[in-house]
């Protein structure tokens, strides 16, 4: 049974200032444009895509930090998608986010101490020595020393303040995770042991996790399935040995061809594609790939393929691609 489920989910953003901006310009940057994603209890799902293609936006549309344009997001198979600060104050707690920037989200005014039991304490779950007790222990779980409690966020190294903020999400007791970067700023030999810690965690705490990364070894290393992005839609989903196996989109194996995803309009080097990722305000009609792709058809320039199951041939089996070079699979 999935946790979090995104149907027809859509977040368009206004490339203006002010009131009349906003609501009266036609010009919109189609962030997340019709995307569907189940992710089961238990799982880490991967999401990867070029830096734009709106992978981060897709998670605080998950976690209700933005107000979808269109669609719904479920949480444990109750749509969260209306409901108000006080409805949603539940959920918060079973709902946490790890960002990429450890320094910026600790605030540098509060000890370590500070910031773990105001989050334990907003959420009800403990209070007072209880609460200072939860705190130490959280702190113990990532790897740090409970008396780290009385320090602030500037003493300690980048991998250390990640540990801080995994602690502070583990705090409040959650089900789902979203990890929106969380070892792309840390050196390399740190970044294993960070994701070393998450994946004991997500056993020790019985997590579900979205791990957004450009990574491609982050994701082969963590990751149950991958839903890859491109241009605000996902364009191919498998599991992660299928997918690093026998990718079948050509977005997907360009990027598996660059190991690392690049900047965007730098896919030409790493995968050998020619062009520049299309602006997000005017996406290209039809197949959103198409002005990149080496295989685009006739058909491409019209219909934009549905991510359905498709069949590549008899041997290679089914997998849920967006792409026009493969049938759909009746159901």
């Amino acid at each position: 049974m999935s946790l979090v489920e995104a149907q027809g989910l859509r977040k368009y953003f206004s490339t203006g200032s002010g009131f009349v901006a906003r609501y009266f310009s036609d010009e919109r940057v189609h962030a997340v444009d019709g995307v569907d994603l189940e992710i089961e209890r238990g799982q880490t799902m991967g999401l990867v895509g070029e830096s734009g293609c709106g992978k981060s936006t897709l998670g605080n549309l998950l976690m209700r930090i933005h107000e979808p344009t269109e669609g719904t997001v479920s949480f444990g198979g109750t749509d969260i998608t209306a409901l108000s600060g006080s409805e949603l104050r539940p959920y918060r707690s079973e709902m946490q986010m790890v960002f990429q920037n450890p320094q910026n989200s600790l605030n540098p005014k509060h000890s370590v101490g500070k910031i773990l039991r105001k989050a334990i304490e907003f959420h009800d779950v403990a209070q007072g020595d209880e609460a200072d007790a939860l705190a130490r222990q959280y702190l113990s779980d990532v790897g740090l020393r409970p008396e780290h409690v009385e320090r602030y966020p500037h003493e300690f190294s980048g991998g250390q303040q990640q540990r801080i903020a995994i602690a502070r999400a583990l705090s409040v007791d959650p089900e789902f995770i979203v990890l929106d970067e969380p070892v792309s700023a840390l050196d390399v030999s740190v970044q294993a042991k960070i994701l070393d810690l998450i994946e004991e965690l997500k056993v020790e705490y019985d997590l579900t996790l979205l791990f957004i990364t450009h990574d491609l070894n982050v994701v082969r290393h963590v990751c149950d399935e991958v839903s890859v992005m491109y241009l605000g839609e996902i364009v191919e989903n498998a599991p992660t040995p299928e997918l690093f196996e026998d990718p079948y989109h050509p977005y997907t194996r360009a990027l598996f061809d660059s190991i690392t995803l690049p900047e965007p309009g730098e896919l030409e080097a790493g995968g050998g594609i020619k062009g520049e990722t299309p602006s997000p305000i005017d996406p290209p009609s039809g197949c959103r790939f198409r002005t990149r792709c080496p295989e685009a058809m006739e058909e491409c320039e019209t219909v934009n393929p549905e991510l359905v199951e498709r069949e590549r041939d008899t041997t290679a089996g089914t997998r849920r691609t967006a792409c026009h070079l493969y049938d759909a699979v009746d159901d």
